[in-house]
């Protein structure tokens, strides 16, 4: 029951995210600090959810207006050099195979710190983020 109720929010909430793409990052955070499928015992478990919000959220990056630019700055010149410096640390790894595999993950997760950054300028967005991340952990702790 669990698993067709997870399904009906996470693919109800598609349009939405393709519609509004700030809606993708906090459908995106949510799913990545709480975790709800991981409650749920059938097919959810382990099924992707992330993943087709993430690629809605990138759809809607395109049709969204108000998207921001990432700002040059401190945090994302460090950020942009990190990924950088991860980039060539993994091309001299021991064990090439699972290195690249964590990269990938890695890399992921950066698109979509940038991806905040571009579409939570507003104050509003900012703080439904705040309300998101806040609830998330109030209720169901960290379970990463």
């Amino acid at each position: 029951m669990r698993d067709y109720l997870l399904l009906a929010v996470v693919v109800g909430s598609l349009p939405f995210v393709v519609w509004r793409a700030p809606i993708g990052i906090l459908m995106w955070s949510w799913l990545g600090y709480m975790n709800p499928h991981r409650y749920a015992w059938g097919f959810a478990y382990g099924f992707p959810f992330s993943q087709l919000v993430a690629l809605s959220t990138i759809a809607g990056l395109f049709l969204y207006k108000d998207r921001g630019r990432v700002p040059l700055n401190g945090v994302t010149i460090v950020l942009i050099a990190f990924a950088v410096w991860m980039t060539l640390s993994t091309f001299f790894s021991i064990y090439p195979e699972d290195a690249w595999e964590e990269w990938d993950r890695t890399m992921k997760i950066l698109l979509f710190t940038f991806l905040t950054i571009v579409l939570m300028q507003k104050e509003d967005m900012t703080r439904a983020l705040i309300w998101v991340v806040a609830l998330s952990f109030a209720f169901f702790g960290f379970k990463g």
